[in-house]
């Protein structure tokens, strides 16, 4: 039958996941197929939103400057995301002077993201906004490298984007 002392579990460990368990329950009064199939997509759906809708942290320090930390692996709906994200950071008042995206919890990344990433640096510098990479990991450098960036883009850590003069150290408050 059921073990209710899971759900006092499964609500300390990760709630999001009591709404697959209640869907699979409620859906199994129907069918048993029917809540198992639904348990399963409400799950699939838990499992791909962070994929869709990577977490992205705009940390804008003091002057007119951005600092965008993505936390999770870039695929091919991600890439939409940050667009749109940079989209709308490229048209705030005060323009920002640069974008530096923040790599350290990219740990993977698909062919489409780099060809979503030259598009984005074309529009960019269109925009006279320029863009720069930090905390790259080196496979993902790899990646970025073959597909044709500029690595000079690309600074490994945030002492070489402020040694190139890019940002001032009061400009951001690195994580």
């Amino acid at each position: 039958m059921v073990e209710y002392r899971i759900i006092k579990k499964i609500w300390k460990v990760r709630k999001i996941d009591l709404v697959s368990f209640f869907v699979t329950f409620l859906g199994c009064f129907y069918e048993i197929e029917v809540g198992i199939l639904c348990g399963m997509s409400v799950s699939l759906l838990v499992l791909l939103y962070p994929i869709v809708w990577p977490k992205i942290t705009d940390e804008k320090g003091e002057h007119i400057f951005s600092w965008l930390k993505i936390n999770g692996g870039l695929s091919f709906p991600g890439i939409d995301y940050l667009a749109a994200k940079l989209q709308d950071i490229s048209f705030q008042e005060p323009k920002p002077t640069a974008i530096v995206l923040d790599f350290s919890l990219v740990t993977e990344m698909d062919f489409s993201v780099t060809q979503g990433l030259l598009m984005i640096i074309e529009d960019l510098e269109n925009k006279n906004i320029p863009i720069h990479f930090v905390r790259v990991h080196d496979n993902i450098r790899d990646i970025i490298a073959s597909s044709g960036i500029d690595l000079g883009i690309i600074n490994q850590n945030l002492d070489s984007l402020l040694a190139n003069g890019y940002v001032n150290s009061q400009d951001i408050d690195p994580v």
